[in-house]
């Protein structure tokens, strides 16, 4: 009897202490869980605001960055310019085989003082003090793609520049050269559209303004004429975009400025007119690289500075207008007409232009056909454009710019339309338009973030539109601005 209570204690005794291990473990394991749980959701909102949140260089918020397409660079307007000044014009030329236009740009020409680039502005004589404008704020040129046509700041040139020359170098870098500010200048630098900055790169051995510049087969760019702060030159040099370095080769045979300058089918670099102080040229002459010598060529017609000059697809060169001296040392616009044949070495005159005009622009398009646009008649801008037709070489007056327009730009675009800008009579525009040879017609387009004249315009690799310096009344400009579409 004593020893089944002391069993039943015993059993008692054990299932009370089964009993509290067991309420134990249930609540150990009710904490542990509510401990999980709370473990899951700080992960979770680690996992939402923390490592999945976008970074801020992945937000990107297009109507900040992006001017505003009705964006206007409105300046007042100043006197009418005197017609005893001259704009000038500079062509730069591009090969004949990639839809090659040979682009000219103009600057204003004193009796005593000449000047000529590519890209123009306002004679030394008539430009006293300059300085840059100050960069607005610009935006790396990846940024702008998928979105509408339009305008956007790019880099600062490190020096401010007008009546200057841009290249487009196989590597698709962009190389600006001389120019005029204040003075002559010697520098250049490189543009790369991969980060829209400009860099110094080694500055020609002459400083000069109003000269051309030409990328040869070879890659090379020769830069010829112009004139530095004493004289039109006859020195010529050569930039090694590998060695990113100038050498002097041979000299033309003529000192000029306000040419014109082609390269040929084969290889060979046309050199065209221009002007010496108070004298005006006819001659012509020819560049080969491979012997890097110049050879006197027949000679034009006509004396003409200010003129285009451009290759056709036959190989041909048409030349355009320009000016002349007259015997009262006086200026006139011209609207002959050239042909000059490289295989014959000879020039023809052909059917004249409808208009007489000075400082234009001429662009091959795609269908074979030059268009003219702009330039002044001596007393006015011209706001004409007119076509040539090579197969029957006669003239045609197509529609005309919204503006009159001189020491403005004209590029063919990627989709065989022609992006005309700016300008500088007396004022300077902001404006931009675009010629679509399907219809014949001008179509307004958002104006530039920067009113400019005498100013470059590069179509890039990429489509893009690269448009340089220039001056805005008697201010030049370091700035640069893209179009894109």
């Amino acid at each position: 009897m004593h020893n089944n209570q002391v069993h039943s204690e015993d059993v008692t005794e054990n299932n009370e202490s089964r009993k509290w291990w067991h309420r134990r473990w249930i609540v150990i394991v009710g904490i542990s869980l509510i401990f999980l749980i709370i473990i899951a959701v700080i992960l979770s909102l680690l996992l939402k605001f923390v490592i999945l949140a976008p970074k801020e260089s992945e937000i990107f918020n297009t109507t900040a960055a992006l001017p505003s397409l009705t964006t206007i660079v409105s300046t007042p307007s100043p006197p009418a310019t005197p017609t005893s000044t001259l704009p000038l014009s500079t062509s730069t030329s591009t090969l004949p085989s990639s839809s090659s236009t040979t682009t000219q740009t103009t600057a204003t020409l004193s009796p005593l003082t000449t000047t000529q680039a590519t890209s123009t502005s306002t004679a030394p004589s008539s430009t006293t003090t300059t300085q840059a404008t100050p960069p607005l704020p610009s935006l790396a040129t990846s940024t702008i793609a998928n979105q509408q046509p339009g305008w956007l700041n790019t880099g600062c040139l490190n020096y401010a520049r007008q009546q200057h020359t841009a290249s487009v170098l196989a590597s698709g870098k962009v190389l600006v050269t001389g120019g005029f500010n204040g003075s002559p200048l010697e520098s250049a630098e490189l543009y790369d559209l991969t980060t829209g900055t400009w860099t110094i790169t080694d500055s020609m051995n002459h400083a000069r303004c109003d000269h051309t510049a030409s990328v040869l087969t070879n890659g090379k760019v020769l830069v010829s004429g112009g004139q530095d702060s004493n004289a039109r030159l006859d020195s010529a040099e050569l930039y090694n975009p590998l060695t990113e370095t100038w050498i002097n080769t041979g000299s033309m045979n003529n000192t000029r400025s306000a040419h014109a300058a082609s390269i040929l089918t084969d290889g060979k670099v046309l050199v065209t007119g221009g002007v010496r102080i108070r004298e005006d040229l006819n001659g012509a002459e020819l560049y080969d690289p491979s012997s890097e010598t110049w050879t006197v060529t027949d000679s034009m017609k006509n004396a003409r500075f200010f003129h285009t000059s451009s290759t056709l697809r036959n190989g041909k060169v048409l030349v355009t207008g320009g000016s002349k001296i007259n015997i009262d040392v006086r200026f006139i616009a011209l609207n002959s007409v050239e042909l000059y044949d490289p295989l014959t070495q000879t020039w023809a005159t052909i059917a004249s232009m409808n208009h007489a005009r000075s400082s234009h622009m001429a662009s091959l398009l795609t269908n074979g056909k030059v268009l003219v646009t702009g330039g002044h008649n001596i007393s006015d801008a011209l706001n004409s454009a007119e076509l040539y037709d090579p197969s029957t070489e006669t003239w045609t007056p197509t529609g005309s710019m919204n503006h009159p327009r001189q020491l403005h730009t004209a590029s063919l675009l990627t989709n065989g339309k022609v992006l005309v800008t700016g300008s500088n009579r007396g004022d300077s525009l902001n404006s931009a338009e675009l010629y679509d040879p399907l219809t014949e017609t001008w179509t307004f387009i958002d104006s530039m973030n920067h009113a400019r004249g005498a100013h470059t315009a590069s179509v890039l690799t990429n489509g893009n539109v690269l448009h340089t310096g220039g001056v805005q009344r008697n201010l030049v400009l370091n700035t640069t601005e893209l179009y894109f579409d």
